[in-house]
């Protein structure tokens, strides 16, 4: 089976494309081929690159996100997507609070906690209003999680078959 992942922040400029970026050469290493995709929960960047501190922090360690644009998720996206990792509570509260279907309610996780159900803080910071090294801590945290995300999602599928 092919997954569809979809990262998910609030303005898909900082956090969910440094995630979509960190888990497509993640798989692209294990020569897994799953479609990874990223949004937000709000639509102020939509049409945006992400921002260039995102950028500069994936260059920095060699990795690109090319033509990415900013897009809010939409309801379409629920029944697209097989699983749906947003980075913070608000962020899952959005998405949780738009739908009532219970199978689709089992897509959305919160990222941390789905790589690791047991880890005391759940979310990602959101760099946003920080420096550089908000930035680099992010990634560091992404980086050091996504093979458990990865390697959930291969355990959740052969669950399933």
């Amino acid at each position: 089976m092919k997954a569809k992942l979809c990262m998910v922040c609030a303005g898909n400029i900082c956090r969910s494309p440094m995630a979509e970026a960190i888990t497509k050469d993640a798989l692209r290493q294990r020569e897994v081929d799953w479609e990874i995709s990223s949004r937000g929960t709000g639509a102020w960047h939509q049409g945006s690159d992400a921002d260039p501190r995102t950028l500069k922090v994936l260059a920095q360690n060699g990795l690109e996100l090319i033509g990415h644009r900013a897009r809010r998720f939409s309801d379409d996206d629920f029944n697209y997507f097989d699983v749906i990792l947003v980075m913070d509570n608000d962020n899952h509260l959005d998405l949780s609070s738009r739908v009532t279907d219970g199978d689709i309610q089992k897509k959305i996780h919160l990222y941390l906690a789905f790589a690791d159900p047991s880890r005391e803080s759940p979310e990602v910071p959101d760099p946003y209003f920080g420096d550089i090294a908000a930035f680099k801590e992010v990634f560091n945290l992404l980086s050091s999680t996504v093979d458990a995300v990865i390697d959930r999602v291969l355990r959740d599928i052969q669950e399933a078959n």
